[in-house]
């Protein structure tokens, strides 16, 4: 568990796939994430939440502020390289509160000074104009465009990749972590 002054990072749990999916399956939340195309059942949901929560190379929080309200995980960890992908979802009703801000924050925090991670990293539409503020704003690197990568919202879209190397780390959140204090 990890909490922050806004949101605390709990594993996920797949007793809330109902909320999930409902967010998952809204082409608006969606509108800017390869999520949300293809329609899932809360079957498929919980079957995945249980595949991620048994993973040893991807760890995924479900994120509250006195209900849940989003989504992040690192996919992919290369225990090797030390490097994973950050993927985050903040529902549509709770977006400009700063819980994605501060999520991404903690998760940062988590990789850099719990896992021992030497690269972060993440794909995000360019129309996601906040999430990619936000990415700017705990210093992920801008490293590139590429074009066409998702067919969404009747056209293809451009995503920019972001960076961030344990060098970068600065100004992490003030964070507790169950048992341990930063």
């Amino acid at each position: 568990m990890i909490k922050g002054d806004l949101v605390e990072l709990k594993p996920a749990d797949p007793d809330l796939s109902g909320w999930i999916i409902r967010e998952l399956n809204n082409m608006e939340q969606t509108k800017h994430q390869n999520k949300g195309i293809i329609p899932i059942t809360i079957q498929q949901e919980i079957k995945y939440i249980n595949k991620m929560n048994d993973s040893s190379t991807d760890v995924l929080f479900h994120i509250y502020n006195n209900t849940l309200v989003g989504s992040i995980s690192l996919n992919n960890i290369n225990w090797i390289h030390r490097s994973a992908e950050i993927g985050v979802m903040i529902f549509k009703d709770h977006q400009g509160k700063g819980y994605g801000k501060e999520a991404v924050g903690l998760i940062d925090y988590y990789a850099f000074n719990i896992l021992n991670l030497h690269r972060i990293w993440a794909e995000c539409f360019i129309e996601n104009m906040a999430m990619n503020e936000i990415f700017r704003y705990f210093s992920f690197i801008r490293e590139g465009t590429i074009t066409d990568v998702y067919f969404k919202n009747g056209k293809y879209n451009d995503v920019y990749i972001w960076n961030k190397h344990w060098q970068n780390v600065k100004g992490n959140l003030e964070s507790t972590i169950e048992g341990e204090s930063k």
